[in-house]
C-alpha cells in the first residue's frame, strides 16, 4: 500500500501530511494500523457501555483475521483487525457472533457521519446546525 501526498487537513491547515517519505517504512505502517484497532477497540467498548450491539463477525475469506462489529442506531459497522493487535488487549473471543449486514465502506462511513450528526434511525438529522 503506498500514500501520496494526503493530508488529513484540519483546523487552521495545521493537519498531519501523509506523504510517501513517512509511510515508506512498514513499521510506520504497522504503529498506523495498531492506532486504528485501538480506536475501533476503544469504539467498541463505548458502544458497549452505551448498550449497544458489539458483535465479533466471521470473514470466511480472512477467518484469522477478527472483525469487530458495532450497531450504531445509523446501522451496522464493523472493520477487520490484525489479531496481533489484539495480544493482551481485548478479549475479542468472547464477543458473541454476529452477521454482516453486506454494508459497503461508504455505508459504514455515511452511517458513522449519520451517528457523529445525532440522525436518528430514519435517517432525519435531529440537530438542523450545530452549535
Amino acid at each position: 500500500m503506498r500514500v501520496s501526498n494526503v493530508s488529513t487537513g484540519g483546523r487552521g491547515g495545521g493537519g498531519v501530511n501523509l506523504s510517501n517519505q513517512g509511510l515508506r517504512e512498514s513499521a510506520d505502517m504497522d504503529s498506523l494500523y495498531t492506532d486504528r484497532a485501538l480506536l475501533v477497540l476503544l469504539v467498541a467498548v463505548l458502544a458497549d457501555e452505551r448498550d449497544l450491539p458489539v458483535e465479533r463477525l466471521i470473514d470466511e475469506g480472512q477467518p484469522d483475521w477478527p472483525v469487530i462489529a458495532v450497531q450504531l442506531p445509523t446501522g451496522q459497522v464493523s472493520w477487520h483487525l490484525n489479531p496481533a493487535d489484539l495480544e493482551g488487549v481485548w478479549r475479542v473471543n468472547a464477543l458473541p457472533i454476529g452477521t454482516w449486514d453486506g454494508h459497503t465502506t461508504a455505508e459504514k462511513m455515511e452511517r458513522i457521519r449519520a451517528f457523529v450528526r445525532g440522525d436518528d434511525i430514519l435517517g432525519a438529522a435531529r440537530n438542523e446546525t450545530m452549535p
